[in-house]
């Protein structure tokens, strides 16, 4: 792909070589003691210091603009003041481009759209080569977005595939939309290992009956030690929410 684009890049600059050898020429400006990079642009070294009436200088002093300004002053001599001020700017003397000039611009950048255009076309030619020459479980795979509420079976929907499979169907994974029974799961699973903290080693928390004794025992201790009443408080709310979880 580089490759192409670099040969894409040499044929816009081989038709701009007419271009360049009209502004390297003495017709347009002598370009002898410019940078060798800028020759063959259209950099003007002809030019003059002309006139200008009505100008102002409303560029930034010590930019480039700017030095293509200046004001001459008339000193009258006798009272040593200011007479009058002459303005004047730096005029290029370099003929304008002409038709076959454009032409040649306009050429190049036509030429580069259609060599960019039909490289698109070929990179997306080569996308689906490749797509297709390497092959995954996507393209073998149907989604069914919108099932029978009561389809949950993968075993149904194995059957019922394999009527249009030449082979086999592999396998068939359901997805049930329960993420918030997950969710809930997952809420009591922190709660039972929090509750774990206050029993003792391997309790059986599946034992509802010993578990609320245990915690019974457990509030009652608490309830005899001398605690501050936002301790107190904030215990038994926190031992209810986990008997409340499981």
């Amino acid at each position: 792909m580089l490759r192409l684009l670099a040969i894409a890049l040499i044929l816009a600059g081989l038709i701009n070589i007419p271009n360049v050898l009209y502004y390297t020429s003495n017709e347009y400006s002598n370009q002898d003691n410019i940078s060798f990079f800028a020759k063959g642009s259209a950099i003007c070294t002809l030019e003059e210091w002309v006139v200008c009436t009505g100008c102002t200088k409303d560029v930034q002093p010590g930019s480039e603009q700017a030095k293509r300004y200046a004001v001459s002053v008339d000193v009258d001599v006798d009272v040593g003041v200011r007479d009058s001020e002459t303005e004047f700017a730096l005029r290029n003397l370099c003929p304008r481009p002409e038709l076959a000039q454009g032409m040649v611009h306009f050429s190049s950048l036509v030429t580069l759209l259609v060599i960019f255009w039909l490289l698109g076309l070929y990179e997306k030619q080569r996308e689906v080569i490749f797509d297709e020459g390497k092959q995954t479980a996507q393209d073998y795979s149907v989604i069914v977005k919108n099932p029978p509420p009561e389809a949950y079976d993968p075993e149904q929907w194995k059957i019922f595939f394999s009527q249009f499979s030449e082979k086999q169907v592999t396998s068939v994974s359901v997805l049930l939309n329960n993420h918030q029974l997950l969710s809930k799961l997952v809420h009591r699973r922190v709660l039972r290992n929090n509750l774990k903290a206050y029993l003792p080693r391997d309790f059986d928390l599946d034992e509802e009956d010993l578990v609320r004794q245990h915690i019974s025992m457990f509030l009652k201790e608490q309830e005899g030690e001398k605690r501050g009443i936002c301790s107190l408080l904030c215990g038994c709310k926190y031992m209810y929410s986990c008997l409340a979880g499981i």
